[in-house]
């Protein structure tokens, strides 16, 4: 009896011994890119067309995860290998780009990939979905530096006023929960730190700490690849919502701010220098991407329910000067879309309307391609 009782107390022991070296080694070795990579997505079912996000995870068949290894796992850029016969095109962008309400086919992407567009050196133009909801420029940036390893020919980058506002450079969970690659960003390209920018401590790094982002944003994720396969449902397209209105709110506050001097130290000038150095040689072309332009009530003191026009168009009017300055490709395509031709809110539009701004992009994708100067060389 007593050499029964001995063995189970020095099986414990050892157990005990292992878990705790066990989590000795998280502390300092994170196993995140290693359980990415036990991805069901790009070999047993297709890859994604857009990032993962679901706010209702048992209906979208997805999970929303802050962990770039397990969301750019699950993306079809991940296991698609690049050709020589291919012109990789990247969209980076907020909801509207990722394509709010719609299915995959519908989205700006998803046009552009219709047109089966071929470049003068005879390459298939590839276009990838790499948008995300809620605006962000750093967040973009973050996107970007962990898509240069797809080897992207061109960078589409759909920005509004609220992705370049300094006051939403930090404020996104992406950024928030990538810390320590934003401040190496931070470090790379010589950026406004934020100090208090999320860090995992010690406890977050153990077994018990990780064990949200193991089940949650990986395992999850691959048992909802099987039934994200069989339907193609990533998203809640078929709940009805409200239009937005095209009748606004009185007053021209943009949130709490009154009318005021919009001044060039609000804009993230910094990460748009830091888009650009990341591209390197490969062209970048922002897009200041359409927004509802209501015609009902109040229509005259605001553009819509976010934007009042004092603010609106004093960006634009930074941005185009910003852009003629330091040479950047910049499009304003700001009211390209008429009013009806939006959906739940004043950024989110149409499958017609995303087709509409396809044809505009593309038309400056073959304009610069035309161009004597055109490198076409592949990355």
């Amino acid at each position: 009896m007593n050499a029964n009782i001995n063995f189970y107390i020095r099986a414990s022991l050892k157990a005990l011994a292992l878990f705790i070296a066990f989590n000795v080694v998280l502390v300092f070795v994170d196993p995140m890119p290693v359980i990415a990579r036990l991805s069901v997505y790009n070999w047993l079912v297709p890859g994604r067309e857009r990032l993962p996000h679901a706010r209702q995870p048992s209906r979208e068949y997805g999970v929303t995860t802050s962990n770039l290894d397990v969301m750019f796992n699950t993306h079809v850029i991940h296991g698609r290998v690049k050709t020589a016969d291919e012109y990789r095109v990247v969209v980076l962008g907020d909801s509207a780009a990722w394509g709010w309400k719609l299915r995959p086919a519908e989205t700006m992407v998803g046009a552009m990939n219709a047109q089966n567009l071929i470049t003068p050196d005879g390459r298939k133009v590839r276009v990838y979905n790499l948008g995300y909801p809620i605006a962000s420029a750093m967040r973009d940036l973050l996107l970007l530096d962990y898509a240069m390893r797809y080897r992207p020919d061109m960078i589409i980058w759909m920005v509004t006023f609220e992705t370049l506002n300094d006051k939403t450079r930090f404020d996104h969970p992406l950024v928030r929960d990538n810390g320590t690659q934003v401040r190496s960003l931070n470090e790379r390209y010589s950026l406004e730190a934020d100090p208090a920018l999320w860090e995992l401590g010690y406890r977050d790094r153990t077994l018990f700490g990780l064990r949200r982002k193991i089940m949650a944003d990986a395992f999850r994720l691959q048992l909802y690849g099987l039934p994200w396969a069989a339907t193609g449902i990533d998203h809640d397209y078929f709940s009805p919502y409200d239009r937005v209105s095209r009748d606004l709110k009185e007053g021209d506050l943009f949130y709490d701010i009154p009318p005021k001097t919009l001044n060039e130290d609000e804009m993230t000038w910094d990460v748009v220098a830091a888009m650009h150095q990341l591209a390197g040689e490969r062209p970048l072309l922002i897009v200041n991407e359409p927004i509802l332009i209501a015609d009902g009530k109040n229509s005259d003191v605001r553009y819509n329910n976010v934007y009042p026009r004092w603010i609106f168009d004093q960006y634009r009017a930074l941005m185009l000067s910003k852009s003629a300055q330091e040479g950047w490709n910049y499009l304003d395509l700001w009211d390209l879309i008429p009013p009806d031709q939006f959906t739940d809110n004043e950024f989110h539009m149409t499958p017609n309307a995303n087709r509409i701004l396809a044809r505009s992009i593309e038309a400056w994708m073959i304009e610069q391609w035309a161009k004597p100067e055109a490198a076409m060389k592949s990355p």
